[in-house]
């Protein structure tokens, strides 16, 4: 039979994932958000590549990107949050 406890749902997990040199905070959030953005961005490069497009139009294609994503996601958090 299994504990009451381990059935239960924790509705409010700590965001803090751990603390980097003991003060600096690191939440889940923020890091899925960077290592989502430098996939995206190595996935991009490699298709470039293969395509032989130029890297002087993928850095500043990368930089709107990066810029709309988070517009984007604080718009969004706000209008519909």
């Amino acid at each position: 039979m299994l504990s009451p406890l381990l059935l239960s749902i924790n509705w409010n997990p700590d965001p803090e994932l751990f603390k980097l040199f003991g003060s600096i905070p690191i939440h889940y959030y923020g890091l899925l958000w960077v290592v989502g953005i430098i996939l995206a961005g190595f996935i991009v490069q490699r298709e470039y590549r293969d395509r032989r497009i130029s890297d002087e139009k993928f850095a500043p294609l990368f930089f709107y990107c990066i810029v709309g994503i988070t517009l984007g996601a604080r718009l969004g958090h706000c209008f519909f949050y």
